[in-house]
């Protein structure tokens, strides 16, 4: 696309034109790969849009397939708690979508919409969805949204905050799990029942607790590394994986997360499990070991893989394809681009 700008103070641009189709992108929201020398030549990857891609289920046996669901630029994703529906985030045309989808035949459903939307987390009774809504740049807050009953109130869990925030485990009608970035405050603890606000002493955004309440794991915000903590105590931390990130719990004992290569390369396609158990003496710790490698795994923005009950992990699969082989080169682009945008703007 090509627009002029008509007024360099309000940047206010004209009308703006489509000039260049099939530009390979990385990112849904991101720039495409494509480069404009000094001389007015145009240089580009022909390819596909790498984030529209389809939700697979990674089960218990190694084995991989789609979900039933039409492929999307899926940010965030997280299943019902008896997995027959999905909450995912998807990047719309003008703006973020939250969708909940039917697992049985594909059938979605828009609740909401937004500039920034963060990762749903369902209340244990299936029936509601916690989430993250940004109403405006550095302004968010946290919501409740009732499912299946119209007209229903949205209630509002946690004011407006410069935080950015990220609502994690719900394991009980009275307890929801919030990491944040907030260097005071740290963790958040939040009874939706009662609308009481607890603050752990940990600085974490990917944060999660395990199904029997026995061990947290979390990440501090901007940095690698995994510490598992006992559950309330607190009291001891050990080091998961020091290069691990987005730790999640496939079971009481079993922690999923994102890590480096088995020759020991930072990658985004490599999902590693650590088992973690109680133990009478040393570390409860088991090292992790690789759970699956997939060239075409997305890493998304915020949590990049959800659990579905019974521990399959799901996450989002690129199309095939999407490597660029070869680049194209187009002489006196920018003149044609130009040409054509004065001739829109006539």
């Amino acid at each position: 696309m090509a627009a002029r700008v008509e007024n360099l103070d309000s940047l206010t641009v004209g009308r703006s034109v489509p000039l260049v189709t099939g530009v390979r992108r990385q990112a849904y929201s991101g720039a495409g790969d494509y480069q404009i020398t000094a001389g007015g030549v145009l240089v580009y990857a022909p390819g596909v849009n790498g984030d529209v891609g389809l939700l697979v289920r990674l089960e218990r046996d190694g084995q991989t397939a789609p979900l039933k669901i039409p492929a999307a630029a899926h940010l965030r994703f997280t299943p019902s708690p008896d997995g027959s529906r999905m909450a995912s985030v998807v990047e719309g045309v003008e703006q973020q979508e939250l969708r909940v989808y039917d697992l049985s035949t594909g059938g979605f459903e828009t609740v909401d919409q937004g500039f920034f939307i963060g990762a749903p987390s369902w209340s244990p009774d299936g029936r509601r969805v916690a989430y993250r809504k940004d109403l405006s740049p550095y302004r968010e807050a946290l919501y409740l949204r009732s499912l299946d009953v119209p007209g229903a109130p949205v209630e509002l869990l946690a004011p407006a905050t410069p935080w950015l925030m990220q609502p994690s485990s719900y394991l009980a009608d009275d307890f929801l799990l919030v990491g944040s970035n907030a260097q005071i405050g740290g963790v958040m603890v939040l009874n939706p029942v009662t609308g009481a606000i607890d603050t752990l002493d940990l600085n974490a955004f990917f944060v999660s607790i395990s199904p029997d309440r026995r061990w947290i794991a979390w990440q501090a915000p901007g940095a690698l590394g995994i510490q598992v903590q006992p559950w309330p105590a607190l009291d001891r931390r050990y080091l998961i994986d020091a290069r691990g990130s987005e730790p999640r719990w496939q079971s009481d004992t079993e922690l999923v997360y994102q890590g480096a290569s088995s020759a020991g390369q930072m990658t985004s396609t490599t999902l590693w499990r650590a088992r973690v158990t109680p133990s009478t003496g040393g570390s409860p710790v088991t090292p992790g070991v690789v759970l699956h490698v997939d060239p075409r795994f997305r890493d998304t923005p915020g949590w990049s893989f959800s659990i579905m009950p019974g521990g399959d992990v799901v996450y989002l699969q690129s199309p095939g394809g999407g490597e660029a082989q070869y680049v194209r080169v187009v002489p006196g682009w920018v003149k044609q681009m130009k040409a054509a945008v004065d001739q829109a703007n006539r």
